[in-house]
């Protein structure tokens, strides 16, 4: 019997937050007419009857065209997902392509962090495969950081947080060692953008909370350590006032990879007198901040970075001489 045939799943179980059975609403068939284009028809010739069965339940369409094209956003997007669906199934186990499946299902119904997702058992019904791919599937979209699974509880979209851009950077930093002075100069427009949107949006507590900061900064300059702690912490409130979360979490996953790099790098190698220097302009990016000039903050949080990576690279070149 040709695969294709196949009845739909029942389409019963979990009920989330939309309201309507959620087995019910999962990518399927008829989302988009059977129309192809010549690359789906290559793809279909490659493929098996099988593995076009379990693509089709899997992503809810073979290449087409959308029949609603009203929303030129949502066109876009159900394109986007069949291209990315169509050049990976070859490549993906079955429990990767149903963890794709999974994640089609959050875009589509616009779940929020928080929100919970059908059951293993619902998803493993609908998909037409076993609890345990669905299980696998899970745990992928999981270390992805995309879903939480515990035990007893339906999985859920997980909160936003920093955990997976700081595994990256430390990645990059600790075990890739790409050169510090690349992932400073990555920094520097991010943290120039933070001290401009911060002089815009910060409240009072926060520009008194980087003003104590700035207080303590200077009566550590004889201790390194303490320090660059106080500095890590100054940018972070910087971020925070600046209103904007992806540079809120980038930075922050920035500054907690590369913090002994920062120990290591820049400050335990100064003397007082150039940590002297870093305070000052510590100190401008706070006052401007404090003023409400951006593009003053701007240029102070730039001058600070354009002095550390000029210190790198006479560093480094220094070390080369005696080599």
């Amino acid at each position: 019997m040709d695969l294709n045939e196949r009845s739909p799943p029942v389409q019963e179980g979990f009920c989330g937050r939309h309201g309507s059975c959620v087995a019910s609403r999962l990518p399927k068939r008829g989302l988009l007419l059977d129309a192809k284009d010549e690359e789906a028809q290559k793809d279909d010739d490659c493929d098996n009857h099988e593995h076009s069965f379990y693509r089709e339940r899997l992503y809810g369409f073979r290449p087409a065209v959308v029949k609603n094209q009203s929303s030129s956003l949502s066109y876009r997007l159900e394109l986007l997902l069949q291209r990315r669906c169509f050049m990976m199934s070859r490549t993906q186990s079955l429990s990767e392509q149903v963890a794709e499946g999974i994640f089609r299902y959050i875009i589509q119904e616009q779940l929020r962090c928080g929100d919970s997702l059908p059951s293993e058992a619902t998803l493993a019904q609908h998909f037409g495969v076993s609890r345990s791919v669905v299980r696998e599937a899970l745990r992928f979209l999981s270390g992805e950081g995309i879903v939480i699974v515990s035990n007893g509880r339906c999985p859920r979209v997980r909160e936003l947080d920093e955990s997976q851009l700081r595994d990256y950077f430390t990645y990059v930093a600790m075990i890739v060692r790409l050169p510090f002075r690349e992932i400073m100069e990555a920094r520097r427009p991010l943290e120039v953008q933070s001290a401009r949107l911060a002089a815009q949006r910060r409240t009072p507590d926060q520009l008194e909370a980087m003003r104590d900061t700035i207080h303590r900064m200077g009566r550590s300059l004889g201790d390194a350590d303490a320090y660059v702690d106080l500095d890590q912490l100054l940018h972070r409130q910087i971020a925070e006032a600046s209103g904007n979360r992806i540079i809120m979490h980038t930075a922050s996953a920035l500054r907690s990879a590369l913090n002994e790099l920062t120990h290591t790098m820049l400050y335990r190698r100064r003397n007082r007198q150039q940590l002297e220097r870093v305070h000052i302009l510590h100190e401008a990016i706070v006052t401007e901040i404090g003023y409400r000039n951006p593009d003053a903050a701007a240029r102070a949080m730039d001058a600070h970075f354009g002095e550390a990576l000029q210190f790198l690279i006479e560093r480094q070149e220094s070390v080369w001489r005696r080599q």
